[in-house]
């Protein structure tokens, strides 16, 4: 999204009463102008990676800050670290082990006119929806009446369509109850098949980037379906399908009733803060000009120790160390084999082709399937015959080497 850091178009200063994601005198094909009263809205914002969603609630908060509003960002993707250089924005950043005193941060809302953007994305998921689940209660419980978006990023992974984490409904309560006080909720997900049903249809604002995939279509179509011509949905779920990076479909009943619930225009690039969201490069295994040699050496071995148990001996300044001299001495052999010289490593060892070495058959005896079947045999009547000459044979020749 670096590429939409353009010069804006036309020089028209923004209003102070309204939240502006897209102006027609800065070139966007129509207004997406919002009363201040929209920081108490609730807001689903979607579109795949890559199509404008980051950059979109990237300049919401922007915006907030502007009008002199604030917000709680729950970053899960450090998208949104530059926010801190806006005034009256501060960033936090816990790492694993660590946490947020909530009910000092609610304190702060209070008294301060200060923004946060906490980057939970160093810790575990288990602990980001405690941390998302402690934030709702303590803001529901503190009750400050004052104009407060709490933006969600990722939100599938804390109000889920499967499943029900502790987080799941701290959302939705202040979906419900958080109006009355001043309080918004904005939730961000590129699949909104995956966001609960409870937590989506409390959202009175839809902004639809780029979409492809069915059933995140069809989860679209669900919620706007109600009240509006189904013709018209279609239509748009088309253009939604086909939009390019920064197109959006805004859908509200409140704020475009008399527009058929819709309006589409393309969102500002005229931001103030540079979006900090990144992706890892991906190189090809041979994008070094240098050719690279396979390394032929074993891997450094653990030292063996008075118990006979094979422990590593780390160390964090050069290379693992043993006690035993001779075992040493032997790894140092060890080191120097490679597949290439194994007729001089070992001179004695004669190689026998798989054509020419001798196989081995194994035949298996065949033994009675079960004792009954043994037993059974033992009756036969010739057997038992058989068995009688065979003892009498044998008496006679006694009797005759007695006499």
């Amino acid at each position: 999204m670096d590429d939409w850091n353009s010069e804006s178009h036309g020089s028209t200063s923004l209003p102070t009463d309204a939240i502006v994601f897209a102006d027609a005198s800065k070139g966007q094909p129509a207004d997406l102008h919002f009363p201040l009263d929209f920081v108490r809205d609730k807001t689903f914002l979607t579109g795949m990676t890559g199509s404008g969603k980051s950059w979109t609630a990237g300049l919401l908060m922007e915006e907030i800050n502007r009008v002199g509003l604030q917000f709680v960002c729950f970053d899960v993707l450090g998208a949104h670290d530059g926010l801190a250089t806006l005034p009256n924005v501060e960033s936090l950043k816990p790492s694993n082990g660590e946490t947020v005193n909530m009910k000092g941060l609610i304190d702060r809302l209070k008294r301060e006119p200060t923004s946060f953007v906490i980057d939970i994305s160093g810790l575990p998921l288990d602990k980001q929806q405690s941390l998302v689940s402690d934030y709702c209660e303590d803001l529901l419980a503190a009750q400050l009446g004052k104009g407060i978006m709490t933006v969600f990023e990722e939100c599938q992974d804390f109000v889920p369509q499967q499943g029900k984490p502790v987080s799941a409904e701290g959302i939705i309560r202040l979906c419900k109850l958080g109006r009355q006080n001043g309080y918004g909720v904005c939730l961000i997900s590129q699949r909104p098949a995956s966001v609960s049903k409870d937590a989506l249809s409390q959202c009175s604002v839809y902004m639809i980037h780029n979409l492809v995939n069915h059933r995140d279509l069809k989860a679209v179509e669900d919620q706007m379906g109600f009240g509006a011509d189904k013709t018209q949905v279609k239509k748009l779920l088309g253009g939604i399908a086909a939009a390019s990076q920064g197109e959006v479909v805004c859908y509200s009943p409140s704020y475009f009733r008399e527009e058929g619930f819709f309006r589409a225009s393309k969102i500002r690039d005229d931001r103030k803060v540079t979006h900090s969201g990144s992706n890892i490069e991906i190189k090809p295994a041979t994008y070094s000009a240098e050719p690279v040699s396979p390394s032929r050496d074993l891997s450094p071995l653990p030292s063996w120790n008075d118990d006979h148990e094979m422990s590593p001996q780390i160390s964090a300044t050069g290379p693992q160390t043993f006690e035993n001299e001779d075992f040493r001495a032997d790894i140092g052999e060890l080191s120097k084999l490679s597949s290439d010289t194994v007729s001089e490593d070992f001179p004695d060892l004669e190689y026998v082709a798989p054509s020419d070495r001798i196989r081995i058959e194994v035949n298996e005896p065949t033994l009675p399937l079960n004792t009954e079947e043994t037993s059974k045999g033992m009756t036969n009547p010739l057997m038992g015959v058989g068995m009688i000459v065979a003892v009498a044979g044998g008496l006679y020749a006694v009797s005759r080497l007695m006499d």
